[in-house]
């Protein structure tokens, strides 16, 4: 095969490794096993024949391997035993150093398989998309000294799949990175062969058509049936049938394939399309050896990583460090005719057919490895998506002719689990998965070791590191071996859950798609335009897919919207065994609110990542702090800069749908860096924005550069604006009284600084949102009647109860005699007395626990707005009552009903003992009965900038401007959805005071009045009367009962 030079990449992105090494392994000791058995199967262990010192046999990585995971470990295995005992290792004997000239060092290293072999770890991840050689620097047996092949073993780590761009990339250009096989003697392409592209840069997958951009074309420019599996930078061409080693393929990519990076095209050289005529595997019979290979069941340690036999060890900074798996299984494994290859010096072919099933144990979910989630994986199903193709090949590192032989294994599986929860966590496909082994022949039986490491998405929100150990053997006796039709597929496809599902529609928003999660994966030729009907109010709907293995991911063209009915309808879709899903119609309709984006009420920021969503006055940077927000008092808490990791991106949340046309690089949006002692525009050709309708995601090309401090500015010369053309609203606050009506301004540029610091290492963030929320529209007006609010005063989540207990004079006496909520005084309106909040949230979870065994969480400070709510005051009109009114008529009622108009809560920093502004503190613990629950304690101030308390001929002031709440406890109980997201529902332990002071007096005067006393005629006979000012300060005591704060945070969906 012609094109890029192959180096194998396996940098996988998914899945619980637990099922993913099992298959891997099992296919690996298939196909030793099969190509020992063809030489004669005596006995491999490696015997001392010379007087040399030693010599490597087996390295993980392997020399020159690509695309290496950075949480890999290193694993090493000698021909003689190393001269030094466990306790004298030290890092100083091996030295891990980048193209670059950086050295990582090792830690945690141990023996293996006696003194044999070393396992350590890189101190830290390894930088993606980088050349490192490791090399010997006292290493040694009795003989003396061990000298790696080369000087060092070198290889390459695997681009990143998320953050700065740039991590994201193999070299310049979008470009194929290399071909596997590579059909060369190492990686011989035959009849057998699966074709596996890499690329440089992520893939749209959209622009992925086969048959049209990408294809390969037989001797007659004809397509070869095939399923085509993508992910990121892999593809994987998998034909339907052999292929045909009288024929010359071709494999035809057109510049049509486009990077998710900047959507560049693909860069075609001048050797495209490239060409293939592939060997013939098969004996001259026309047979290829089958043979069965299983997981050992006997327990013990792997020679070449020291862990046991079959087990995957998954860790991520939410599942915590020991979650270990046991697979178990057997698979068929197909090997090319041994001497054919042998005597032309190629390693040795072996497939594994698709559809091929391991199963893993239970593993139960913890967080951070300490406290139990509440449900396990149950089974763990791990099937291989497309032929599992392998190489047997002559150990390169030594002659020893004893020296076992090498085996590598690149296999595309998709996970599953019984669990319901747990599929839809951390259900996934992975593509290119890559496991390199030795194979042995031990009391006649052939036994593979061979080791690898998976980097799963867990939950959408964090990666895992799994290392796979595993040790599989073949049957002593073919006959002992299970029929082959005893593992065949018998069961069709089932939904397990779906996004919305029945019971979460009101979580459902406009932007989000509609996601089918699946027992088992399904073939990506069945799942097409034709197989998926989208339908609203009636009417076929276009929308894009994508599959992950056996999760269906469908977004609309068009944003779902409010007061429609949906269905999705899936026909024709049939698992890798060709049985048919019988999937009901799904229906489905999101939270109903008024029709459209609002046009009375802008838009606003209800998160910034970094900074506060607020425009802002009184900045002084070199003080550290970014000043206030703009209209509150000049005793608010000053702001921190705060850091930011340079590898991630900056993140905005709007309350409503923003139109991405007004999202404009350099112009709507700025970045600027602090250089120089002046700001200098950030070039927009350094970073990237992906929009959403209700977010914006601004990613930089490289890290943001470490210590340096920046600024990022929404409104900055033209505004952002929503669907409806309102104008970002910056200024949410003011010291003066906004009138109701006047909630369409934008105001200042809203400006957030931020200094840029190292990748959170112990760490992981989660976006949080609040969902459901009955004022779904964001308008910050609750719609009774239509809006999903309380019905008969029933609390609601993401709502505030509130209460009137009572009234009190500022001063001697008050006109004020009670007060209530939502109706007049003495009336009974429960259903009415709720205000409903828009918000969101971002929070830090600590990935260990604290000493006192809680889950440390950082809560990023933000803004709650919430809908109006009417304070309805009594109001003693005797000194009115008491004149009829052709004499004295004042504008005053006895119940007078006064709007707040939208209100805002404002989450505060917390003070550490030094005196700085950090994030306040909350925690995940395991109660009483073990259940997870979190916990916080927050100040907020509380804002009413469209409260007038104005009444009559009043012109009356409250204090609800950064009305402090401190001490607001707030506790509840972390659940999970069917559909995999974690869900946070709190509510306040206590009751929360609220003492609204309005202050000012009732000046009665005939300029006021009506009556005789409002005459100029007659002014001189009401002097005593209608010259009278009366007091009207009033405190008005308000509370929100205990369990009435009630906020509901959804963590996001587990697809991408």
């Amino acid at each position: 095969m012609n094109g890029s030079p192959i180096s194998s990449k396996g940098l996988l992105q998914v899945a619980v490794p637990t099922m993913a090494f099992p298959r891997k392994a099992l296919l690996i000791m298939m196909m030793v096993g099969i190509g020992l058995a063809g030489c004669g199967g005596e006995k491999q262990s490696i015997q001392d024949i010379d007087n040399s010192p030693g010599e490597l046999y087996f390295s993980y990585p392997a020399a020159d391997q690509a695309a290496v995971p950075v949480t890999a470990p290193v694993f090493m295995r000698f021909t003689r035993a190393l001269s030094l005992d466990e306790n004298e290792l030290s890092p100083e004997l091996l030295r891990l150093e980048s193209d670059q000239g950086e050295v990582i060092a090792l830690t945690d290293l141990t023996m293996t398989s006696g003194q044999q072999g070393i396992a350590a770890r890189p101190q830290q991840p390894l930088k993606p998309g980088t050349r490192y050689t490791l090399i010997n620097k006292g290493l040694g047996t009795e003989m003396g000294e061990i000298t790696l092949p080369g000087g060092g073993i070198s290889f390459t780590t695997a681009p990143a799949t998320q953050g700065p761009l740039l991590d994201r990339t193999e070299g310049n250009g979008f470009r194929v990175a290399r071909f596997i096989p590579k059909g060369d003697d190492a990686y011989p392409a035959t009849d057998i062969s699966v074709i596996r592209i890499q690329f440089t840069e992520p893939v749209d997958e959209q622009t992925l058509i086969y048959g049209d951009t990408i294809s390969l074309l037989d001797a007659s420019n004809e397509p070869v049936p095939a399923e085509m599996y993508v992910q990121g930078h892999r593809v994987t061409v998998d034909p339907e049938g052999d292929l045909d080693p009288s024929q010359t393929y071709s494999i035809s990519l057109t510049e049509g394939i486009r990077s998710t990076i900047a959507d560049a095209p693909l860069e075609l050289p001048p050797e495209a399309p490239w060409t293939i005529t592939p060997l013939d595997s098969t004996s001259p019979k026309g047979v290829r050896e089958r043979m069965a290979q299983t997981a050992t069941t006997d327990t013990g340690k792997l020679a070449l990583s020291g862990e046991n036999f079959n087990s995957v060890n998954l860790s991520s900074l939410l599942l915590g460090s020991n979650n270990t798996t046991t697979a178990t299984g057997t698979v068929f494994a197909e090997l090319g005719f041994i001497p054919k290859f042998e005597n032309a010096g190629q390693s040795v072919p072996l497939r594994i057919e698709r559809g091929a099933l391991m199963t893993g144990s239970d593993v139960v979910v913890n967080v951070a490895g300490a406290l139990p989630a509440g449900f396990s994986s149950e089974a763990v199903e791990v099937r291989f998506l497309s032929d599992a193709n392998g190489f047997l090949m002559k150990n390169p590192h030594t002659d020893n002719e004893n020296a076992p032989r090498l085996v590598e294994l690149y296999i595309d599986m998709a996970l599953n689990t019984g669990n319901t929860i747990a599929n839809a966590a951390l259900g996934q496909e992975l593509l290119h998965v890559h496991l390199v082994g030795t194979a042995l022949v031990e009391d006649g039986t052939l036994s593979i070791e061979a080791v690898g490491v998976i980097e799963p998405d867990v939950m959408g929100v964090d990666v895992a590191s799994g290392l796979i150990s595993f040790r599989l053997e073949s049957y002593r006796n073919p006959d002992d071996a299970p029929a082959e039709s005893s593992f065949a597929d018998s069961e069709a496809p089932t939904i397990k859950s779906w996004v919305p599902g029945e019971d979460n529609q009101d979580k459902f928003r406009p932007g989000d798609p509609v996601i089918v999660y699946l027992s088992e994966p399904v073939l990506p030729g069945s799942v097409t335009r034709e197989s998926i009907t989208l339908i609203k109010d009636g009417v076929e709907q276009p929308f894009t897919h994508s599959l992950n293995g056996s999760v269906l991911s469908v977004r609309p063209t068009s944003a779902l919207e409010h007061g429609a009915h949906y269905s999705l309808l899936l026909n024709g879709i049939t698992d890798l065994a060709g049985h048919s899903l019988s999937a009901p119609q799904l229906d489905f309709e999101l939270a109903p609110t008024l029709d459209g984006t609002p046009s009375d009420q802008s838009p606003i920021a209800l998160t910034t990542l970094p900074g506060f969503p607020c425009a802002k006055s009184s900045v002084d940077t070199a003080n550290g702090h970014q000043g206030r927000c703009s209209g509150g008092q000049a005793s608010d808490d000053l702001l921190p800069i705060t850091q930011h990791p340079g590898n991630q991106p900056i993140a905005v949340r709007f309350s409503q749908d923003i139109e991405p046309a007004t999202i404009i690089a350099g112009d709507s949006l700025t970045i600027e860096s602090f250089e120089d002692g002046g700001w200098t525009p950030v070039p927009t050709a350094d970073y990237t924005l992906q929009t959403g309708p209700r977010h914006l995601l601004i990613t930089p090309m490289v890290s943001w550069s470490e210590n340096t401090l920046y600024r990022y500015t929404l409104n900055a010369n033209t505004p952002i604006r929503s669907v409806a053309n309102l104008p970002l609203q910056t200024e949410i606050l003011t010291q003066g009284t906004r009138d109701q009506g006047n909630r369409t301004f934008g105001g200042q540029p809203l400006v957030n600084y931020f200094t840029a610091a190292k990748p959170l290492s112990d760490r992981v963030a989660l976006p949080l949102r609040n969902l459901p929320a009955a004022d779904a529209n964001a308008d910050l007006a609750y719609q009774s009647g239509l809006e999903a609010g309380s019905v008969s005063g029933e609390s609601m989540p993401n709502a505030a109860g509130l209460r009137a207990s009572g009234v009190s004079a500022i001063n001697e006496e008050t006109l004020v005699q009670g007060a209530n909520i939502g109706c007049a005084y003495a009336l009974d309106c429960e259903k009415d007395q709720y205000i409903y909040l828009s918000a969101m949230l971002d929070t830090i979870v600590a990935g260990d626990t604290d000493d006192n065994g809680n889950i440390p969480v950082d809560i990023l400070p933000s803004i709650l707005a919430t809908t109006s709510s009417s304070v309805w005051a009594f109001i003693d009109t005797s000194f009115v009552d008491a004149f009829p009114d052709f004499v004295l008529s004042v504008d005053l009622s006895e119940n007078e009903e006064i709007p707040t108009g939208p209100m805002l809560m404002r989450i505060r920093y917390d003070e550490n003992d030094d005196g700085h502004s950090v994030p306040p503190k909350g925690k995940i613990r395991s109660d009483e009965n073990g259940d997870l629950t979190f916990e916080t304690t927050l100040n907020v101030y509380l804002d009413a900038p469209y409260l007038n308390p104005s009444i009559g001929p009043a012109n009356l002031g409250h204090n609800l401007r950064s009305y402090p709440i401190d001490q607001l406890v707030l506790k509840g109980p972390i659940t999970f959805l069917d559909d995999g997201r974690m869900q946070i529902a709190l509510e306040n332990v206590e009751a929360v005071p609220i003492d609204v002071e309005v202050t000012g007096q009732i000046d009665i005067t005939a300029d006021n009045t009506d009556g005789i006393c409002g005459s100029i005629l007659f002014q001189w006979l009401c002097e005593g009367i209608a010259n009278e000012a009366i007091d009207a300060n009033t405190r008005i005591h308000l509370e929100i009962p205990a369990g009435q704060l009630r906020l509901n945070y959804i963590s996001p969906y587990t697809q991408h």
